[in-house]
C-alpha cells in the first residue's frame, strides 16, 4: 500500500488535524499543530490504527452526514482520539483531539468547530485511506 494522508482543520486554518500512513503496518504518523501568532505547539508521533477502526469511522461519518446527527470516533490502540459530533439542527460539527496515554491524567485535548460543508472532504479522504492500492 502506498503512502496515504488525511486532514481536518478549523476554517482560518490555525488549528490542524493530519494522519500520515506510510503504507505498511497499524502505525499512523499523527500530527497535530495549533499556530496562532502568539503560540505554536506542534505535537507529532505514532497512532496505532486498525483497517477496521478506520472503517467504522467512515461508516460513522457517512451516517453524520445523510442525517446531520450523531458523532463519529477514531481511537489510536493507545488511547488518543479524533471524535466529531453534530450539535445542532444547523450542522454545526465540533472536533476534538485528544492525545495521551489511555487511563492517564496527562493528555493533551484540543476542539475546534466546523460545519456539514467540510464532512464531504473528509470522507473522501478516509475513503482514499480505507482503500489498499
Amino acid at each position: 500500500m502506498k503512502t496515504k494522508d488525511f486532514s481536518i482543520q478549523n476554517s482560518d486554518n490555525h488549528i490542524c488535524f493530519h494522519l500520515h500512513y506510510p503504507g505498511e503496518g497499524l502505525d499512523f504518523k499523527a500530527i497535530i499543530k495549533y499556530e496562532y501568532p502568539w503560540r505554536a505547539i506542534t505535537l507529532e508521533h505514532d497512532w496505532g490504527i486498525g483497517m477496521e477502526q478506520l472503517q467504522a469511522f467512515l461508516e460513522e461519518l457517512t451516517s453524520m452526514q445523510n442525517s446531520l446527527t450523531g458523532k463519529a470516533n477514531l481511537s489510536s490502540f493507545e488511547g488518543d482520539s479524533i471524535v466529531l459530533s453534530i450539535i445542532d439542527e444547523l450542522g454545526h460539527i465540533d472536533v476534538e483531539i485528544k492525545d495521551g496515554l489511555r487511563d492517564s491524567d496527562a493528555y493533551l485535548q484540543i476542539c475546534f468547530r466546523i460545519d456539514q460543508s467540510y464532512l464531504p472532504d473528509i470522507i473522501k479522504q478516509m475513503e482514499a485511506l480505507c482503500t489498499s492500492n
